[in-house]
């Protein structure tokens, strides 16, 4: 069950790093990712945390890409990332 939390917590903060960027969450996320991938070698073996930690990679990765892709499109996400147009932002 901590396994699952920790890979959900990589998830969550992942998000969150994109929304809040300054790389603090983004380095907790990284200890969360590793701390899953051990737990998982140490209770199931070698190949269920390399399992553990490339699935939890490419998740947050995917979450990452998503999210740029569909929040730039937001009121939300033209304000957060400066999209203006060639306009002030006034």
């Amino acid at each position: 069950m901590l396994i699952v939390g920790l890979i959900l917590g990589t998830l969550l903060l992942t998000a969150l790093e994109v929304l809040l960027p300054g790389g603090v969450l983004g380095v907790v996320a990284v200890v969360c990712l590793l701390a899953a991938s051990y737990l998982s070698y140490a209770s199931f073996g070698l190949f269920v945390a390399v399992l553990v930690f490339c699935a939890t990679v490419l998740a947050a990765l995917l979450l990452a890409i998503v999210q740029f892709r569909y929040l730039i499109k937001t009121p939300m996400g033209k304000k957060l990332f400066f999209l203006t147009c060639g306009r002030s932002m006034d």
